[in-house]
């Protein structure tokens, strides 16, 4: 609660934002907020499955509760990324016309089939569960979008330089997992080389705990991003070239008050 107050009090309104392209990026999330109906079905059918049950396998923060049996329904009540966090995700994928991304934390496939819903898109996703990487599959499929994911399972560890040794660029890179700090810093130093000049890094849950906000404010104050935005559950980076550096907190909820 304490963070949150500090987030909310530094934060400003997305439709105050100076920057042209921060606000085209807030601008974009705020006009997907309500997401796509047939996504939000599927999200729907999974938070309602009680029948199927999962075994946790956290390869990162949380792993104390590795081995505990819990429902698919369960799992998607806590793990899945709201609507409205899903869809800016893939809106600012949209907005810079990305057609390369790579996602580090597959959990169920949502946020995943949110940045798969455009032509010409190709999501590499990362996943250390099995189990959660067959129900996301089989989302994928009831969505049709499975032919622009590849889903690949195993320790990020493992499987993330098996990736990246292809030495192909990612336009979007969203590190939804393994949620520590220094993970966090080094999951960064490793996938920066892999970036787009013009492609953007968001950070899931940098507010999870004092040292994930500690490795964020290092990474925001580093000098190395043109665009650091914090919107509490997420960090947005940029190294674009040509942007007045920029560093700020901003809320993306609320309707922009008219002009007088």
């Amino acid at each position: 609660m304490r963070s949150w107050l500090r987030w909310r009090r530094a934060a400003v309104p997305w439709w105050t934002v100076q920057p042209p392209f921060a606000f085209a990026l807030l601008e974009a999330a705020f006009k997907a907020r309500r997401g796509e109906p047939g996504i939000e079905r599927e999200r729907q059918r999974l938070l309602n499955d009680r029948n199927a049950f999962l075994e946790t396998v956290d390869h990162g923060a949380g792993s104390n509760f590795a081995g505990e049996r819990k429902t698919v329904g369960a799992i998607a009540r806590t793990s899945l990324k709201r609507k409205r966090h899903a869809a800016a995700v893939a809106a600012w994928a949209d907005a810079i016309e990305a057609k390369r991304i790579l996602e580090l934390g597959t959990c169920l496939g949502i946020t995943t089939a949110y940045l798969a819903n455009r032509p010409e898109v190709e999501v590499v996703t990362l996943e250390g569960n099995a189990d959660r990487l067959q129900i996301a599959e089989e989302a994928w499929q009831r969505l049709g979008l499975e032919k622009r994911i590849h889903g690949v399972q195993g320790k990020f560890s493992d499987t993330l330089p098996t990736v990246l040794s292809e030495g192909k660029l990612f336009d979007l890179i969203f590190i939804d997992g393994h949620h520590e700090g220094e993970a966090l810093k080094a999951y960064l130093r490793q996938l920066t080389p892999y970036l787009a000049e013009d492609g953007l890094v968001v950070c899931d849950d940098i507010h999870w705990s004092g040292d994930m906000e500690t490795a964020w404010e290092e990474i925001a104050t580093s000098g190395e991003w043109t665009l650091a935005m914090d919107t509490f559950e997420m960090g947005v980076l940029s190294r674009r070239k040509g942007l007045t550096p920029s560093r700020f907190s901003v809320r993306l909820s609320g309707v922009p008050r008219p002009v007088l």
